[in-house]
């Protein structure tokens, strides 16, 4: 089993390769006090989170015809999640 994909100094191995890091740390911050669990964030935040996501993957798609319709929706759910932010 290669471990090249691992980051050791941090003593994290739960978070999958294809997952993007930077994520991954929204939801399990590495921090002193944390309890390790995951944060519970409000759906609209997880919808703005997702929708990033989504419009970040999007670009490795090999039909670019795809990836905008892609980009589109996922641009459409992002300021769905920011408005519902906004209301609340």
């Amino acid at each position: 089993m290669s471990t090249s994909n691992v980051i050791a100094d941090e003593g994290d191995t739960i978070c999958p390769v294809w997952w993007p890091r930077p994520l991954w740390d929204l939801h399990y911050p590495r921090t002193p006090f944390n309890p390790g669990g995951p944060i519970n964030l409000p759906a609209a935040v997880n919808q703005i989170l997702l929708g990033l996501q989504t419009h970040t993957t999007s670009y490795h798609l090999k039909d670019a015809t795809a990836a905008r319709e892609i980009r589109k929706l996922a641009l459409q759910q992002i300021q769905a999640g920011v408005k519902q932010l906004g209301e609340a």
